[in-house]
């Protein structure tokens, strides 16, 4: 993805901002995904600009992949650029440079209940009006059925510059492949969020309860994960051994944060793990699980927890999936009253 306010220059080189360093120019070794191996991974990010439905992506080489990249420069915002672990192959990362606010309250979906209503503008779509209030939502729907890249795209041009989608990657991939043989899925994921362009945020991998971690399997799709989202990147797994410390050493070299979840599927699971720059609460209601709605004590503990991240100079997501009973609209707005009444904390 590209910023705005980013060129690439007549010989095809990105002029980007690096951190600490200013804009500097960058070279086509750098730009995302490992451009020269990984023309797929690419192709997607540069997708972002087109606009249009996209068809799959070309096949085509090096210089032209560059040539389309100067020919679109100007349509998109993002990256700045971030170095992990260097064992796992790739130089850099690009993350969103024009950032939205450092926390992101929303619910899993964007239905309105008629509850809330009075909460929200009368005009709109349910989308339109819920990104009135809030700046972003977490698409569930994508775990069950593919989107057209029209349907993403229609859905980032109904909401402000600021708003941000994340997407719960295909079930295909985390529950039926279980993470492995899945790259043709995983790329047509990636094509198709795409769509979204900058307005794409964290993607998320939920893994299943009986999926325990297996260094074999799972470190080599982490990593093709990564080289295709340069983006966010948060992962929720459900059970006990992935949250050993060598796994989240592997997470946060790797840049992706692991959620913190409520109802806890196992000990240690409701705190933030991973890579610490970005935290990503799901609180899918406790007791009941998807019914009950949090209580007060609960929601002013974590507009705390989400003020602390942002002190600390790191991001905080915080997405309610108390759907069942209409609950999480009405604690995602509370959790926003309790945020903005309090004293604002600059990153």
């Amino acid at each position: 993805m590209l910023c705005r306010e980013d060129r690439v220059s007549a010989k095809g080189r990105l002029l980007a901002f690096v951190p600490g360093l200013g804009r500097r120019k960058a070279s086509a070794h750098e730009v995302p995904c490992m451009l020269q191996n990984d023309r797929e991974a690419l192709l997607p990010q540069i997708g972002l600009v087109g606009g249009r439905e996209a068809k799959p992506p070309p096949k085509c080489g090096l210089r032209e992949t560059m040539k389309d990249l100067v020919k679109r420069s100007h349509a998109h915002r993002d990256p700045i650029t971030r170095r992990p672990s260097a064992r796992h192959g790739f130089d850099a990362l690009w993350y969103p440079m024009l950032r939205p606010d450092p926390i992101a309250v929303g619910t899993a979906g964007w239905s309105l209940p008629k509850a809330y209503a009075p909460h929200f503008p009368e005009a709109g779509s349910h989308l339109e009006r819920y990104a009135q209030r809030f700046s972003a939502v977490e698409i569930n729907t994508s775990f069950y059925r593919p989107h057209r890249v029209s349907t993403y795209e229609k859905w980032a041009a109904a909401v402000p510059d600021g708003f941000r989608f994340a997407v719960k990657v295909p079930r295909a991939i985390t529950h039926e492949q279980r993470l492995t043989g899945a790259d043709e899925l995983l790329a047509r994921f990636s094509w198709e969020v795409a769509g979204l362009g900058p307005k794409l945020g964290p993607v998320l991998l939920q893994l299943p309860p009986s999926l325990a971690f297996d260094r074999t399997s799972a470190e080599p799709f982490l990593v093709a994960f990564r080289r295709r989202f340069p983006g966010d990147i948060v992962c929720e797994p459900r059970h006990a051994t992935w949250l050993a410390e060598d796994v989240d050493k592997l997470l946060s070299g790797l840049a992706i944060a692991r959620v913190a979840a409520d109802p806890a599927p196992a000990r240690g699971a409701d705190t933030p793990g991973g890579w610490t720059n970005l935290v990503y609460y799901r609180l899918h209601g406790s007791p009941r699980m998807y019914h009950s709605a949090y209580e007060a004590p609960v929601l002013s503990q974590m507009a705390a927890h989400l003020h602390q991240q942002a002190a600390q100079g790191g991001r905080a997501w915080c997405i309610f999936d108390n759907t069942a009973e209409f609950a999480a609209t009405g604690n995602a707005l509370d959790t926003l009253a309790l945020i903005t009444s309090s004293s604002p904390c600059t990153p």
